[in-house]
């Protein structure tokens, strides 16, 4: 079996579409939000669309040669913020579809990244993975990559949901947000979130993690 890969164009919808309907590592989501597997394809297709009209975003299909197939996809792009605050150059594999042949397209999505990273200057790079997608995240670890964080989703439909109960106790308010709230909410924001992945990687400054939230 033999694979090429090839920038993605607008051309590539009617092929790319089903490859996302049919990705297989998010049955227990979509059932419990009620997701049908193709609309949702549909908007991450016109997702990939937006990001792919950013010039510094590049975006490739992996494509069986014969019988002719998109089997894969990979997005990289850079992270302006996150640069800034950390002083260094950063970026973000946006996505990494790799389940058809994992073993074989997986490597060369991954190099093909890698080194659009490194020819445009990036030197840290963060990609977030489905905890059911043990052929990304196996090739992501052997390439170097390290584990920061896991992340758990909580979902419901909101129909039937009750009023949640008022919350008791002296000098509890709650009011809409006013512009002199900022100080408060930067310094709630700095104090919460010492667990997350910015934290947890060591190549970055926990000092300016701190300041990433407060911005």
């Amino acid at each position: 079996m033999t694979y090429e890969l090839l920038p993605l164009t607008e051309r590539d919808r009617d092929a790319v579409v089903p490859l996302l309907a049919r990705y297989p590592f998010k049955e227990w989501q979509k059932r419990v939000q009620e997701l049908d597997s193709t609309r949702l394809a549909r908007m991450l297709w016109e997702r990939l669309e937006s990001r792919r009209q950013d010039p510094e975003t590049a975006a490739w299909v992996a494509w069986r040669t014969a019988p002719r197939e998109a089997v894969g996809l990979g997005v990289v792009t850079p992270h302006s913020t996150h640069s800034r605050i950390f002083g260094l150059p950063m970026g973000r594999i946006e996505d990494l579809v790799n389940y058809v042949d994992p073993e074989a397209v997986g490597p060369l999505l991954l190099d093909r990244l890698l080194e659009h990273a490194r020819r445009t200057g990036l030197s840290h790079l963060a990609c977030r993975v489905d905890g059911h997608d043990w052929a990304n995240l196996q090739m992501l670890e052997a390439a170097g990559f390290r584990c920061v964080d896991c992340s758990l989703k909580l979902a419901r439909r909101l129909d039937g949901l009750d009023r949640m109960p008022a919350v008791e106790g002296a000098g509890v308010r709650i009011r809409p947000w006013a512009p002199a709230d900022l100080p408060h909410i930067q310094r709630i924001a700095a104090e919460s979130h010492t667990r997350n992945h910015f934290y947890n990687d060591p190549l970055l400054s926990r000092e300016k993690a701190e300041a990433l939230f407060r911005h």
